[in-house]
């Protein structure tokens, strides 16, 4: 059964979202205060989706989100109190404003657990497929590897160039809106994590592979 982790130190907010439980089928909720409390239920049992408040007590939700990313936790992550741009700084997956809008998060919940929607074919990323509505890869085992929305923006991008080379520019337009002129190096921090997400061995590409000026994803030959 899928669980639903809740980083929240407001205990009328955790009850509210814990009262839409029949909104969502065949999932279980638990909750955390704080930050320390939800480190060791991730310790215990991974969730499948993490939705952690900006203003823990003990720490914010940024950080938390942030460092069980980098230990290698895929479950899919909501940052409450947040906007988007602090949330991929997190390597969260969304974002919510407050207050909080139940009537945002439940669907938002359903759809990560459900993963996407049945119309979300996707494609191959080397040995993974790839959905890109539910933002998330799947190996050949069946294990769930999610990704944030501009890693699947990224993706989506370079699968679209049908394997040619797109450019540096091109990618920081798409995805982030960027004038040509601004720094690349956010750009190359997303290649790198989604390097670490797709790659056989990342230290040596072989699947987004950096040319001179940009990427090129090399598509599979299935």
């Amino acid at each position: 059964m899928p669980v639903v982790l809740l980083a929240i130190h407001d205990a009328d907010v955790r009850d509210a979202i814990t009262e839409q439980e029949d909104l969502l089928d065949g999932v279980s909720f638990r909750e955390a205060p704080d930050g320390a409390t939800a480190r060791e239920a991730v310790t215990e049992a991974p969730p499948a989706v993490l939705v952690a408040d900006a203003g823990l007590a003990d720490e914010s939700g940024a950080a938390l989100c942030h460092d069980l990313r980098m230990a290698g936790l895929d479950a899919f992550m909501v940052l409450l109190g947040a906007d988007n741009e602090a949330a991929e700084a997190a390597g969260a997956d969304a974002a919510l404003a407050r207050p909080l809008r139940l009537g945002v998060l439940i669907p938002m919940l359903r759809e990560a657990v459900s993963g996407g929607s049945a119309d979300d074919a996707g494609f191959r990323v080397g040995g993974l497929m790839f959905h890109p509505g539910a933002r998330r890869l799947e190996t050949l085992d069946g294990d769930v590897i999610h990704v944030t929305e501009k890693e699947a923006a990224i993706l989506v991008c370079l699968h679209d160039a049908g394997g040619t080379v797109v450019a540096r520019e091109t990618l920081l337009h798409e995805v982030w809106g960027y004038a040509p002129e601004l720094d690349t190096h956010t750009l190359e921090t997303h290649m790198y994590r989604l390097r670490q997400k797709v790659e056989p061995d990342p230290a040596n590409a072989t699947v987004l592979i950096t040319e001179e000026g940009g990427y090129r994803l090399i598509p599979h030959p299935g």
